[in-house]
């Protein structure tokens, strides 16, 4: 069974996010789409504390296995992205203050789809 806790969400790089985007954009490949996607509340809560953050946009994307997914940002008062600083490979390490890997900036992801993952 699928666990729905505070923790589901994750960070991807930027440039993978663009990507995927433009994938979805192009209509490059075929994908099943999703009813919806669930995120917990630490890939909000992060998004939305960066500064001039004033709200988040959801993204449509297809990775290059053509899997639909929702991808998180941050954004501005003139409606411009804002991305997530990220350390290590993972939100869980930036949240924690970071841990080896280096880092970036990038965008949120990992969600649970719906079908697929754990409908009500």
């Amino acid at each position: 069974m699928t666990k729905f806790d505070q923790n589901s969400g994750d960070i991807i790089p930027e440039a993978k996010a663009k990507e995927w985007i433009n994938n979805y954009e192009e209509g490059r490949y075929k994908y099943t789409p999703i009813n919806s996607m669930y995120f917990g509340e630490k890939i909000f809560l992060k998004i939305l504390s960066l500064p001039t953050v004033v709200g988040i946009r959801i993204h449509n994307a297809v990775d290059n296995e053509g899997v639909f997914h929702m991808l998180l940002t941050g954004v501005n008062d003139v409606g411009e992205d804002v991305y997530i600083p990220y350390q290590g490979d993972s939100l869980a390490k930036s949240l924690d203050g970071g841990a080896d890997g280096g880092g970036g900036e990038g965008v949120g992801e990992g969600g649970i789809p719906c079908p697929g993952g754990g409908c009500p």
